[in-house]
């Protein structure tokens, strides 16, 4: 069972990238151990609790706040794929965020949070990443550095 449960704390706290085609986002994990965001997601509901608990609270609400939380607490990083450096086989990746006219946008919270709000699919997929515990876990880890 701890193998299938543990984490690593420091990799929890550093984060680790999320891969897509053209990009990648680095994220914490979005769990009780990461107390910037348990701080930030108690900031950001606070206000709102008796709407919360008495179920009048939309989803739509909800989801908006849940992105201001990850944009201010679990988004670290952000790059786009810059190039391909043939010496060497890998991609050359540069920080900042694809704007949808295709420039790219220094990485900001700000920022963080137009990508998200433009586009929810892309923040309910990089929520459930970053809430899961496989991502962070110590034998996953190890596996894929030998793989890489």
């Amino acid at each position: 069972m701890y193998d299938q449960f543990s984490t690593d704390p420091k990799v929890e706290e550093e984060g680790v990238w999320l891969q897509y085609e053209g990009f990648r986002v680095r994220v914490t994990y979005a769990g009780e151990s990461n107390k910037k965001y348990t701080k930030v997601l108690e900031a950001k509901t606070r206000p709102f609790r008796r709407a919360i608990q008495n179920g009048s609270f939309s989803n739509d609400r909800s989801i908006q706040l849940l992105m201001e939380v990850f944009a201010e607490a679990v988004i670290l990083d952000w790059n786009v794929e810059d190039f391909v450096d043939e010496q060497i086989g890998e991609i050359v990746w540069k920080k900042g965020i694809q704007a949808k006219d295709g420039s790219v946008v220094p990485f900001s919270k700000a920022e963080v949070l137009k990508a998200l709000k433009a586009l929810p699919a892309l923040f309910l997929d990089i929520k459930g990443q970053a809430e899961s515990i496989a991502i962070f876990r110590k034998d996953d880890l190890e596996e894929d550095s030998k793989n890489s």
